[in-house]
């Protein structure tokens, strides 16, 4: 697990096993990791991203992580229909 110093936030890698079991939902995540949890492509997280559906943050320089729980919550409502910008 590495840790990044300039916020506190904590990444945790997938090594291929159920993320939902595996993995903490307090740490920071890749957008693989993301595909991964939801059973989805690369490019739908990047399309959910750009939608603005999906919560991100951008770590420099050009490091995009996902919060597991907010993601969680947003990919429910997102499912459900319940969705507005």
């Amino acid at each position: 697990m590495k840790t990044n110093t300039a916020d506190g936030a904590t990444q945790t890698s997938n090594s291929g096993l159920n993320p939902a079991t595996t993995q903490s939902d307090e740490g920071l995540v890749n957008k693989k990791a993301i595909a991964s949890r939801y059973g989805i492509s690369l490019r739908k997280v990047d399309y959910l991203r750009e939608q603005e559906i999906l919560p991100w943050y951008e770590l420099p320089p050009r490091c995009i992580r996902f919060k597991p729980s907010e993601c969680d919550a947003a990919m429910a409502r997102y499912r459900r229909g319940g969705f507005e910008k």
